[in-house]
């Protein structure tokens, strides 16, 4: 049990030791000799000065910190502080940095993570965005049925709870800001997507409180990314009160104001207000039309010189500040939306976007490029609070029907692997593909085998921020439209209504197609539900469109496969000892093994070789093997060419050589040692280049295709290739000692005739 070390205050108490006065808020002693009072903990806490100081090295607090450690009535003792440090470790060094890694704030980083130092309901803020963040991470990683993502489900809603509770005693506008930015991030993870709109409108109506005050300058920024986010996502339970969204006039005003921008942040920030400040005009010219069709020509002119002034102010801005930075990217892949959007105007039939083919191949690009440059020796996060590569692309596959480019959009989101707010670019994928699929066009399949990371990133156009602003009605493609069938008016997809299904990770579509005169109102809908399993085999941005999770657990999976090859030895030794019963023990376990080689090669690899091309949907015994051993080599999934070529080459012939092998080991024939080495040096050379191959991409490319576990990698990847390797390597070497001495005799043979 920890002792008590008397009242006092942590300072001098817990850390120095020596006697307060116990003066409230901050102790005389502490206030005379210079330093910082950490507070006073609550009655009774049991936590020794050793768990403290490591407590306040894991928090990396400057300033007091009894205030936001008297909340936890785990941190009273022993039980429970590494969890929940543990959790706000999580979102402090993965969750914020991740958020930041595309467009610069300081917000996550820094006034979010302060704030939780002082204010109860921010830090439990933070640890229930750390605890769906690590319930994320299992998830992406194939650990659907861990129990710990139970645990951290708890673990969210208890502390989002908690943060609710404490958000009644914050009366400060500014902090009350900052909360509610965080709370939208947590409803957005967890899916509930009501919560998260009641979240924002407080935001904006807490933004309007504050008048400006230079403080909440990084959550007005925030704000404005995440209420984009929010609209661009139209989820029909929850859909955006466009009739309640305030214009945010005074973000417009600022940049108007501004006589040039001072950091990509604040660029950002007026960009985004000018994107959303697009979809809110647009989506009330959609809805009442015969009230905002007068006022749509001016109030596009006014955003036009709003943008020319932006893109202005950019030129200025990047003519001493340019970087390359990721940041810049981000300004680029944003501003390109903007343009194409404001360029097809608000109405019209669906087939104006076919004339703006090179902005959805530079924003394909910029999302390529951006992707490559934040790559890292470190596996990335899959998750972000915030807009980033998911919204431009789904725009893309929505919006362009070009069918190379909208494949090459699809699968770059199926690759991401990535979560960012709302968004799942798994998900936003399967839509696409839908989307694609319901308008008659083919999803093209790319180079599976390279992973996106290695892909090198199609350049883009630059075009000059002044360029941008004299006014740029075309940017160059690569594409063409050349010979290319185009989608007809009315079978074109204008509108997408989603359920998402967060747990069953099933997606129900409405889709509303125009109708065909091409006046650009909406035809008939139809109905689809996409589901949007995820898969457990490395590297985790791989795409497998057909997967199916295996219904048999892995125990079960192996117990099969052994008792497979048991039956396989009975018959076997059944059989050869029926046909000559003088069988050496060498030769019965070598019947046996090539008896056993000839079945896997023959039957479980020649399943293989016959159904590569959707292994990874397969659901009967041998595809649940075959997706047991991916968890090893996933190259077994993805129709890798050589894993193919070779699997194939050792059904069509190793298979019957081996099962040849062993009738002429029972029938003691002449061409035993020939065949035997013929087939052993086959199999020997066959798994040293899937070895070779396996670790050529790993050493050079970095790509790893064996999960992380260890069991995965020396049971299957090792162990089970090994055989292979040593066994032939064992009749190999034995055929050529026996071929050696039958030639010794015949050349012995030879001479004694020549003698005689």
């Amino acid at each position: 049990m920890a002792r008590k070390l008397g009242t006092g205050c942590i300072t001098c108490r817990r850390i120095r030791r020596v006697k307060c006065d116990e003066t409230k808020p901050a102790c005389q002693r502490c206030i005379t000799s210079k330093r910082q009072c950490d507070g006073y903990l609550p009655p009774g806490s049991t936590v020794t000065r050793r768990q403290l100081a490591e407590t306040v090295r894991q928090l990396d607090v400057v300033g007091p910190v009894s205030k936001a450690l008297a909340q936890y009535p785990q941190l009273h003792g022993t039980e429970g502080t590494s969890s929940i440090l543990a959790l706000f470790d999580v979102f402090r060094r993965l969750t914020a940095p991740s958020t930041s890694t595309f467009m610069p704030s300081d917000f996550w980083t820094g006034e979010l993570l302060q704030l939780a130092h002082s204010e109860p309901a921010v830090w439990h803020a933070t640890l229930a965005l750390g605890a769906l963040h690590q319930k994320h991470e299992l998830r992406t990683q194939g650990y659907d049925q861990d129990r710990r993502i139970e645990v951290y489900s708890k673990l969210a809603n208890r502390n989002y709870s908690q943060a609710l509770t404490y958000a009644r005693e914050l009366k400060n506008p500014h902090k009350l800001l900052s909360l509610s930015l965080a709370l939208v991030s947590i409803t957005n993870m967890m899916g509930s997507w009501g919560e998260s709109q009641i979240h924002i409108m407080a935001g904006h109506k807490l933004l309007g409180q504050t008048k400006k005050h230079p403080t909440t300058l990084a959550a007005a920024e925030m704000l404005t990314r995440l209420d984009l986010q929010a609209m661009t996502f139209s989820e029909s339970s929850a859909p955006y009160p466009y009739q309640n969204a305030p214009q945010l006039a005074s973000i417009v005003e600022d940049m108007r104001l501004a006589p040039v921008f001072e950091n990509y942040g604040q660029a950002g920030t007026a960009l985004f207000a000018l994107v959303r400040r697009f979809i809110l005009e647009d989506e009330a010219l959609i809805t009442d039309v015969p009230k905002v069709t007068k006022l749509d020509e001016a109030s596009m002119q006014s955003l036009t010189r709003d943008l020319v002034d932006w893109e202005y102010k950019m030129a200025q801005f990047e003519s001493s500040n340019w970087t390359g930075d990721p940041a810049a990217i981000s300004i680029r892949l944003y501003h390109t939306l903007l343009r194409a959007m404001v360029l097809a105007t608000r109405v019209g039939p669906e087939s104006r976007w076919d004339s703006l083919l090179g902005y959805f191949e530079r924003t394909v690009s910029l999302v390529e490029t951006l992707w490559v440059a934040t790559a890292s020796p470190v596996p990335r996060s899959p998750l972000s609070l915030e807009p980033g590569l998911i919204i431009p692309l789904f725009v893309c596959v929505s919006r362009c029907r070009h069918p190379v480019l909208r494949s090459r959009a699809i699968h770059l989101m199926s690759s991401l692997r990535r979560q960012e707010g709302t968004w799942f670019s798994d998900g936003a994928a399967a839509v696409g593909a839908a989307m694609m699929s319901s308008e008659g066009q083919t999803l093209l399949n790319p180079d599976l085998h390279a992973p996106s990371h290695l892909r090198p990133p199609t350049s883009w156009p630059h075009i000059p921020w002044e360029a941008w602003s004299r006014g740029v009605s075309q940017v160059p493609s690569s594409l063409s439209w050349d010979g290319v069938e185009r989608v007809p008016e009315g079978q074109r997809v204008r509108d997408t209504l989603v359920t998402v299904v967060t747990e069953q990770r099933r997606i129900d579509l409405t889709l509303f197609f125009c109708s065909s005169d091409g006046s650009g109102s909406y035809g008939a809908a139809r109905s689809e539900t996409v589901t949007v399993p995820l898969h457990p085999y490395f590297p985790l941005e791989v795409v497998l469109s057909s997967y199916a999770p295996n219904s048999m657990a892995a125990p079960a999976l192996v117990a099969s496969f052994a008792g497979g090859c048991c039956v396989i030895f009975l018959i076997t030794v059944l059989l050869a000892q029926q046909s000559r019963a003088t069988l050496t023990k060498s030769e019965m376990l070598t019947t046996m093994w090539f008896a056993l080689c000839g079945c896997i090669h023959l039957f479980f690899e020649g399943y293989f070789a016959f159904n590569f091309l959707d292994m990874a949907g397969r659901t009967d015994l041998f595809g649940q093997l075959w997706k047991e051993y991916s968890l090893s080599d996933s190259r077994y999934l993805t129709q890798d060419s050589f894993v193919v070529c070779m699997e194939t080459i050792t059904a069509v012939f190793w298979g019957p050589l081996s099962f040849f092998c062993a009738y002429c080991i029972v029938k003691d024939h002449p061409l035993r040692h020939p065949v035997q080495m013929i087939v052993s040096l086959g199999q020997l050379y066959g798994d040293v280049l899937y070895y070779a191959t396996c670790s050529f991409s790993s050493i050079l490319y970095k790509v790893v295709y064996c999960r992380p576990e260890s069991f995965y990698f020396w049971a299957y990847y090792v162990l089970c290739n090994a055989f292979w390797i040593a066994i032939p390597l064992v009749l190999l070497l034995s055929s050529a000692a026996a071929t050696k001495r039958a030639f010794a005799k015949l050349q012995a043979l030879e001479k004694g005739k020549k003698i005689q």
